[in-house]
């Protein structure tokens, strides 16, 4: 991702993209994948089947909102596993 250098290690992640997301590349997220499950920590990614980047807000033609809430209830999930 643009302006990242480093990720401490061992620290989960969730990447969240919808499927036809303008700015997702897919190189880029393979590689995340690779290095955070190198360092030992879990790395998770979710795809959702709708258009544009902006799903999650509502106000932009985008926004999605059953895609939001299944992000959310994902997000809420990772957070409460986090301790």
């Amino acid at each position: 991702m643009p302006g990242i250098t480093a990720l401490p290690k061992t620290v989960p992640d969730h990447v969240h993209y919808a499927r036809s997301d303008p700015w997702r590349n897919q190189q880029w997220i393979n590689q995340l994948s690779k290095d955070i499950q190198a360092s030992g920590a879990s790395f998770e990614f979710f795809e959702y089947p709708v258009d544009g980047r902006l799903f999650t807000d509502p106000g932009v033609a985008e926004y999605d909102a059953e895609a939001t809430s299944l992000l959310r209830e994902r997000a809420a999930e990772f957070i409460a596993k986090q301790g």
